[in-house]
């Protein structure tokens, strides 16, 4: 490391760029690892996509030619989009914030927050765009585990074996949470996403969906109308993404060219996605309510004279 006393700039730079890194390992976008991965090929990424498997043909015992069946394999082509963030810090607060930890872990949080929000950003918006999945709820009414329950039969029964997720604003979870079997449940999903380690991300599998919390704004972009929320439940081999540019290690330069040579903190993401197979996507449109309600609860009582 640098010594302070001797190059101040110099030690801020690896500073930053160090915590950065920490908090790309501790805090990496949400929705990582979820959905299948693609080929790069030169500038554009390929997902290949099948509609068909191998039909398996009876033997009668006599010698007669293979029946061969032929898989449908299609390739989706798609072009990353680049994205850049940028940041200045003028040459008379680098002390300022070199003698502060905390001023030195917000402007790494914030470099590292928009790189892992605009992942999750280019893979919602392939599940808000991709035509022909089924809507489950119409806005009108609060989510239930029924609603689930649903989503995971239709997914699941379209013959998708991979693992099913679903983001979901915290008070919707409370919302689940009301329910005993739902609250008694345990996240059984994979335990090397990103997530699965965060503080204060709540987790919980229900009938094969792994449920998770993502802040209000990942989902807000998306809602019908006031009052209501969308999200998706999918089928991890429905969906694929693939980030060829993922600057991790932030780029940091002296900007001559502008008054006081700021100091200049950039980062960059490219990354493209879309979906594969739309029966393995359900769109879930429910209200958005702050606070959860209690179910009503049902009470059975037996016929008289039984």
């Amino acid at each position: 490391m640098t010594d302070y006393s001797t190059n101040p700039t110099a030690w801020f730079r690896e500073v930053i760029v160090d915590k950065v890194t920490i908090l790309d390992k501790t805090k990496g976008d949400y929705l990582a690892g979820m959905f299948m991965p693609g080929d790069r090929d030169g500038s554009s990424i390929k997902f290949p996509r099948s509609s068909t498997g191998t039909v398996m043909y009876p033997l009668t015992g006599a010698i007669e030619p293979v029946v061969p069946s032929g898989i449908a394999i299609d390739v989706v082509t798609c072009q990353p989009e680049y994205f850049e963030a940028a940041a200045f810090v003028k040459r008379q607060d680098i002390n300022k914030i070199g003698s502060s930890p905390a001023l030195q872990q917000v402007l790494a949080d914030d470099l590292q927050r928009s790189q892992r929000v605009k992942k999750d950003t280019i893979k919602l918006n392939a599940l808000s765009n991709f035509a022909g999945i089924e809507t489950i709820g119409t806005g009108g009414s609060i989510l239930d585990i029924l609603d689930i329950s649903e989503a995971s039969d239709l997914i699941l029964g379209v013959g998708e074996d991979e693992e099913i997720y679903c983001p979901i604003p915290f008070s919707w979870m409370t919302q689940l949470e009301m329910y005993k079997e739902f609250a008694n449940s345990q996240w059984q999903g994979p335990t090397d996403l990103p997530l699965a380690s965060r503080i204060g991300v709540r987790k919980r599998t229900w009938k094969g969906v792994n449920l998770f919390t993502v802040p209000d704004y990942m989902l807000e972009p998306f809602k019908p109308a006031e009052g209501e929320l969308v999200t998706w439940a999918w089928s991890k081999s429905a969906m694929a993404a693939e980030t060829p540019v993922d600057q991790q290690n932030v780029d940091i330069s002296t900007r001559k060219d502008l008054q006081g040579n700021p100091e200049q903190f950039k980062t960059m993401v490219a990354g493209a996605a879309v979906g594969l197979n739309p029966k393995g996507v359900k769109k879930l449109r429910f209200k958005f309510a702050k606070r959860a309600t209690r179910p009503v609860e049902t009470v059975i009582t037996e016929a008289a004279g039984g």
